[in-house]
């Protein structure tokens, strides 16, 4: 039987097994259970053998085979299974079985520490061993779960069988009643479709019944126990395995003494002396097993099977858990402990025996063993298998709900089972425990239970009797939540833990749907007899008991730390990631530089040169983009991160929610995301005029710092933390959805009161998890949902309690010597109660701004809105950080906080006298109140220079004027002016500063006036440095060009005023209006931000405003990239670069205008944004305020001032002109005006501009008409002249000089004719060209939403003179006009800018 057994274990024997499977399920599966117990026999005889060839020496092995053969022959195997299988298994042991006893024997006896880890090793197997043991752990998995829904699907057949029988039955009754009748033959059909029915299940029934016995044959011959002994190691009895092998040398003993006795002839002194040397052998090995028994490693010895097997073993166990179909199944395979068993397998043993199998179980040169964590050792097949035993975690979870809990969640022996109504700790416990001690007092004199107190507010805790329980599932689970965990592992079990938490926040949603008990609520009919699906949200409730049991589990503060440490631990790690990238971006920017620098200098002819550099720039473009790639990567990494913690927060456990927060701002937020911006302003080493420079007014300032390598380095290494900060920042307010704590951590970083750390009190409390319910019945905290799972929280200004109700003071970390319980287990929170206390405050506690100072961190966030951005690049990070947290903050909360409305309504009530020193002191350098905690401020604001501000304030804590902090800022940061290319300057307007800005003060009437009044003297000032844009063209950046092209322009004797008027006016034409730069580089127009009404509109005449984006929403992606923003490539030609500059100068100081046409709105309706998206919108000054952009739910746009759009596109005449009279049709007098004649060619379309009677000629069917082209003003005029010789004509067009583009024939351009062409372009914003002017394509305006995109169109005319002289005259003339008429027009903006006017 046994070598029967031996053959089909073999790898070529399975598939002929399983090929016959069909027929034989049943004894296929035998076989294959009867295969794991052998393979797991002959590798324990081979480990054995191993051992004793080892310490015995390696012996004869075909003296002990032929011994062997001589016992076989006689029948003495009987009964000793095991030698039979130890001859092969040595013989398989080789060298791998040598090393291993080598390494044993090699051990010093006696010199091991009690604690140190066990000596586990693999099993030994072959390839071909593990890889057949692996096939039949698949197998037998495969055939279980084919055999129970075999078995599940024979039930409900047998089920319809009998359903169907009854019926026959039946109709054979009623049949039979009706005595006489002959059966119809609608019955005899009837009755043949239920036999046919009935013999189709019957088929079905037979088909999958050979299948239907193996899940119980399985069971029987207990498979599961088996696998999980395998699995764990305890099929690989090391002391039993012994003790057979020592019984049956023992045994060998005995038979060999009896041999020696029975041969005394001397025919038998050759089998005698073979005898001796038989028994001297075994006596060697029996020698040998004592020694190993008393050695160490016998000890410590644990064998675990391969790593391949023990992957397949967990792999097949999930598919057993997740694929059963019978709810009574599932409750079979859970209610064994194997399950549990599992669960509690210490995957460290298979780091320590892998680490030994891949070093050979070799020491270092000196003898000692490897110390090495076996955490820290890893390899691909571990990471497998720890991948693989946590989806097999995941497997069981995902199966635990109301039904199945009572398998995961058991009691302890000496646990008293309370009922649901006898929950609540008797009130003089808690009041007893308390002793006098005036700094360890109640929080809260609570009395927990409802007849004493039944008005408690709403979640708030009372104290309950403590359940212990034993949950070994999340215990396990937990355990890989650690950080050094793969991403896959963590998550799968974090996906575990959260949902065994969601499993105490699911209430039953009406009384009679709450069980009593978890054995109540076990229901075996359960979805028509199928096993729990797992899915939480459509979970039946469990019994109270049991949730408040599972919340204490969950809540308890160790469980909890290993819960969200590891995430806290991970953005850590995340943080000092992006301060290192940071650090690199920015050291790396001075490549960037140089290669700008050296593309603006040296021959344009040196071509090699430019080829160079032109390598160079793709160089560095791949660079930016590697960067760029890695960043992202990191920034995903950190998303990730935020949504697993947000997720966490989603499950509403109220109490885990408590101590998360906490966590969270003693191990993150303070130290990672606060104290890096104090460092910036403590480190930086640029001096305090140049740092907070204005640069709209002082941007030369910085050009004095030369910017070394080793100065950019210094700058890294000192800007990396505060951008790293201000980024996880940002990505907090982005991701994080827990009200209370974005209540918080907005508290702690704008509100302008501090915590004061130095002698902060400390609460120590018990998790709270219950409070009382509406019926007075305990039940657990949670937080409430909506249905868009949106927490819904009261819009007063609370957060959570953080153990201020139940729990105790801790003033300088005392404790009172006669507290009672486990005091080491408790909740401590600092940081949360202190920040909700100040949030708390609306001006009435008088004492907790006595005990606080101002907020250094909130200082410190507007101060970097003021940097210098020539000397730091902070600006643009911290704006996306202070969007991101004014977006999440309600309105009514927001304007209170951030413009200390609160701190100046106690300021009010105070007697006038102390206001501004009523917390002061009596010394002005005394502000201790005032210092930061650990170095974060400090004494240092006061050694520091003062341009810091991060000592005490203008006016103390009370006096200050935080609204205008905020606004001030607010106005630096939303238009700057920025370094551009070559050393240029330009204006940059910040679309996302200005949504801030409008969510900051829409909710107060004051912050709205400030604010306008704040934002016109910005413009006014960006309006100025506008306007001194074309001297600074001229003087830096002209290099004679533009000289040479426009000095015509001044007359010789001309003064400087004359200049500044006109060939200053010429240059600010060219960047207002045109296309392209002054040696043709192509410049995006101002036109292009530029947008129009189009739909929606029913009177399209008339004035047409002109819109364009105030502000805009951001996103995640728009947070990196400004991060990963770089400044552009030089240009090479800097004429360009500087109109290219004044070009988005331009663009940005229209939206100013913009947004201070919102504004001056708001003020005039200061209810107009509140409670609104910001964003999504258009405000229209002239009809309804607000009209919705269902296209872009992003932006704000906001019409530009009249007056502004006057001075780009103005058209009015100036007084005493005769542009009003001028108009198509009109009759006009040529006297003492140099008129052109010329001839223009009339398509039919235009013939109703000229009169019948007109000099008109037709040639070869085109009509041409005799014109004078005069100059009239600021115009262009075409005039028909008139029959009668009066002077006069009658006027064809018009065009404005400004506008036109001269182009002409040159002189040899025809010979067939001597007449000459001059064509005239006009390029304008206007949909309807001048009367002769004929578009060259069809207009197709880009439609935006409801806007279309303004565009300079483009329309030609040509006009014939009589020769080249009458063509250069005419060209001359016109040429001159426009050109005056263009720097006209640039000097009416440039009047306009100087002015300053709105």
């Amino acid at each position: 039987m046994f070598l029967r057994r031996n053959n089909a274990s073999d790898p070529g024997s399975l598939g002929s097994s399983m090929e016959g499977s069909n027929s034989s399920p049943l004894r296929e599966i035998s076989t294959l259970l009867d295969k794991l117990k052998l393979s797991v026999d002959a590798s324990m005889n081979v480990f054995l053998d191993g051992m004793i060839n080892a310490i015995a020496g390696s012996g004869d092995n075909e003296v002990q085979q032929r011994r062997w053969l001589r016992r076989f022959r006689r029948g003495e195997h009987q009964g000793q299974a095991a030698p039979v299988e130890a001859e092969p298994a040595t013989a398989a042991a080789g060298a791998p079985a040598e090393n291993k006893s080598e390494n044993t024997k090699s051990q010093p006896k006696k010199t091991f520490r009690k604690n140190r880890q066990p000596n586990a090793r693999f099993a030994p197997m072959t390839d071909a061993e593990t890889a057949s043991l692996v096939e039949t752990i698949r197998r037998i998995s495969e055939l279980v779960v084919i055999g129970e829904r075999a078995s599940a699907d024979v039930q409900s057949e047998e089920d319809k069988l009998r359903a169907l029988v009854k019926q026959q039955k039946d109709d054979e009754k009623a049949s039979e009643s009706r005595s006489g009748d002959s059966v119809d033959e609608e019955e005899k059909r009837r009755r043949e479709q239920l036999e046919n029915e009935c013999a189709k299940i019957r088929e079905k029934i037979s088909e999958k019944k050979a299948y239907a016995y193996v899940y119980d044959h399985f069971f029987e011959r207990n498979g599961l126990s088996t696998i999980a002994d395998i699995l764990t190691g305890k099929a690989f009895d090391l002391p039993g395995f012994f003790e057979k092998r020592k019984q049956t040398v023992k045994a060998e003993l005995e038979g060999y003494e009896k041999i020696l006795e029975e041969s005394k002839a001397e025919e038998e002194q050759k089998e005698q002396e073979t005898s001796k040397g038989l028994k001297k052998r075994s006596e060697a090995i029996m020698k040998a097993l004592d020694t190993i028994k008393e050695s160490e490693t016998y000890a410590n010895t644990v064998l675990l099977p391969p790593l391949a097997v023990a992957i397949q073993g967990f792999q097949s166990t999930s598919i057993l858990v997740q694929n059963v179909k019978r709810a009574t199944s599932l409750f079979f395979i859970l209610s064994n402990n194997h399950i549990n068993q599992l669960i509690g397998i210490p995957l460290e043993e298979y780091h320590i025996a892998e680490r030994s199998k891949l070093e050979g179980g070799n020491k270092n040169s000196a003898g000692t063993p490897n110390l090495m964590s076996p955490r820290r050792f890893a390899s691909p097949e571990l990471g497998e298998l720890a991948t693989t035993f946590v989806s097999f975690l995941k497997s069981l979870a995902m199966r635990m709900n109301a039904e199945t809990l009572q398998f995961f969640l058991t009691y302890p022996a000496d646990t008293a089972i309370v009922s649901d109504t006898d929950l609540f700790e008797e009130a003089q416990h808690n009041i007893d425990c308390h002793d006098d001690d005036d700094e360890e007092i109640p929080l809260d004199e609570i009395m927990s239970n409802s007849r004493t107190k039944p008005e408690l507010p709403a979640n708030r805790p009372v104290a309950v009797k403590t359940i212990k329980v034993e949950f070994p599932l999340y215990e396990r689970a937990l355990e890989f939540c650690a950080a050094h965990h793969d991403s896959f592992i963590r998550t799968t079990a974090m996906n575990i833990c959260l949902n065994t938490l969601r499993l105490s926040t699911v209430e039953a949603k009406t009384k009679e749907e709450e069980p009593g008990e978890v054995a109540e609520a076990v229901n075996l009919e359960a979805a028509s007899g199928d096993s729990p699906d797992g899915v939480l949200h459509n979970a039946k409730a469990l019994p109270m008991r049991e949730r408040l049991a599972i919340a204490q589990y969950v809540c308890t503060p160790s469980r909890v730390e290993k819960l969200a440490s590891p995430i806290f631990t991970k953005l850590a790690q995340l943080w000092g990631v992006l301060e290192e990238q940071f650090r690199d971006m920015e050291i790396a920017g001075k490549v960037g530089q140089s290669i700008g620098n050296a593309n603006g200098s040296g021959n344009d002819d040196d071509i090699p040169k430019k080829a160079n550099e032109k390598i160079a720039r793709a160089r560095e473009l791949a660079r930016r983009k590697k960067y760029t790639g890695i960043f992202n990567d990191t920034s995903y990494n950190l998303q990730d991160e935020l949504l697993l913690l947000d997720d966490m927060f989603k499950v509403g456990l109220t109490s885990l929610n408590e101590q998360v927060i906490e966590m969270m701002f003693a191990t993150f937020a303070y130290p990672l995301l606060l104290q890096p911006l104090l460092l910036y302003f403590q480190r930086s080493p640029v001096a305090a005029e140049v740092l907070f420079a204005d640069t709209l007014n002082e941007h030369s300032l910085g050009s004095q710092i030369k910017q070394s390598d080793a100065t950019a380095t210094e700058k890294a290494v000192i800007s990396g933390p505060a951008k790293s900060a201000l980024f996880c920042l940002a990505a907090a307010f982005q991701f994080l959805t827990n009200p209370p704590l974005l209540r918080l951590l907005f508290t702690a970083v704008f509100h302008p009161l501090s915590p004061n750390a130095a002698g902060e009190t400390m609460i120590r409390a018990k998790a709270d998890v219950a409070c009382m319910g509406k019926d007075g019945r305990a039940t657990i905290r949670i937080d409430r949902f909506d249905e868009n799972g949106k927490m819904v929280f009261d819009q007063n200004r609370e957060t959570y309690v953080f153990g201020t109700v139940t729990g105790r003071k801790e003033v300088s970390g005392r404790r009172s010597g006669n507290q009672t319980g486990n005091q080491d287990d408790a909740c401590v929170f600092v940081l949360a109660p202190a920040l909700s206390e100040i949030f708390n405050f609306t001006g009435q506690d008088g004492g907790l701004v006595a005990r606080s100072r101002h907020n250094p961190y909130r200082k410190a966030i507007f101060q970097c809105f003021t940097l210098n951005r020539e000397v730091s690049d902070l600006q643009d990070l911290t704006v996306m950080a202070v969007y991101s947290a004014v977006s999440v903050l309600n309105e009514k909360f927001l304007v209170d906080l951030l413009f200390g409305l609160d701190i100046k309504r106690y300021r009010e009530n105070l007697p006038k006298d102390k206001r501004f020193d009523s917390f002061r002191g009596s010394s002005t350098d005394s502000f201790e109140d005032d210092f930061d905690d650990r170095g974060m401020g400090g004494t240092i604001a006061s050694t520091v220079d003062s341009r810091l501000s991060l000592g005490a304030l203008e006016g103390g804590k009370i006096g200050f004027d935080y609204m205008n902090e905020v606004i001030v800022s607010f106005q630096r940061c939303i238009l700057n002016a920025v370094p551009g290319n070559s050393g240029a300057w330009k204006l940059n307007y910040d679309l996302v500063a200005a949504n801030a800005l409008l969510t900051c003060v829409r909710g107060n009437s004051e912050a709205i006036m400030r604010a306008s009044e704040a934002i016109k003297t910005r413009y006014r000032q960006a309006s100025i440095f506008l306007a001194d844009i074309p001297a600074t063209i001229d003087t830096l950046f002209d290099c004679g060009r533009l000289w040479n092209k426009l000095k015509h322009l001044v007359p010789a004797n001309g003064t400087e005023e004359e200049k500044n008027v006109l060939y200053y006016g010429a240059i600010m034409d060219m960047i207002a209006r045109l296309n392209n730069g002054s040696d043709g580089a192509p410049v995006e127009s101002i036109l292009h931000n530029m947008l129009y009404f189009t739909k929606g509109v029913p009177d399209k005449t008339g004035h047409v405003s002109l819109y364009v984006s105030v502000s805009s929403l951001c996103s995640y992606n728009d947070v990196g990239a400004r991060a990963t923003a770089c400044s552009p490539l030089e240009q090479g030609d800097a004429a360009g670069a500087a109109f290219s500059n004044a070009v988005e100068s331009t663009s940005a100081l229209l939206k100013l205008n913009s947004l201070v046409s919102l504004i001056n709105g708001l003020v005039n309706d200061k209810d107009m944004l509140r409670d609104q998206k910001i964003g999504g919108f258009i405000f229209n000054g002239t009809t309804e305020l607000m009209v919705s952009n269902p296209s872009d739910g992003k932006t704000i746009y906001s019409p530009i001032s009249d007056e502004f759009d006057s001075a780009l596109f103005g058209t009015e005449s100036k007084p005493g002109t005769l542009r009003e009279e001028l108009k198509p049709g009109s009759v006009t007098t040529l006297v003492g005006k140099m008129a052109y004649p010329c001839v223009c060619e009339v398509p039919p379309s235009m013939a109703p501009l000229f009169s019948e009677e007109g000099a008109k000629v037709v040639s070869q069917g085109v009509t041409w008409q005799s014109l004078y082209l005069v100059i009239m003003d600021e115009d262009l005029v075409l005039v028909e002249p008139e029959r009668r010789p009066n002077g006069k004509g009658r006027v064809v067009t018009l065009c404005r000089l400004e506008n036109l583009t001269l182009d002409r024939d040159p002189d040899n351009a025809r010979v067939d004719t001597s007449a000459r062409r001059l064509m005239l372009i006009c390029e304008s914003p206007d949909l309807k060209p001048p009367g002769m002017f004929r578009f060259e394509k069809k207009l197709q305006p880009q439609q935006l939403g409801p806007f279309s995109r303004c565009n300079r169109w483009k329309s030609s005319l040509d006009i014939w003179f009589e020769d080249s002289n009458a063509l250069h005259a005419a060209f001359t003339k016109v040429f001159e006009s426009v050109v005056r008429a263009k720097a006209s027009r640039g000097s009416r903006i440039r009047k306009y800018l100087s002015g300053g006017e709105i």
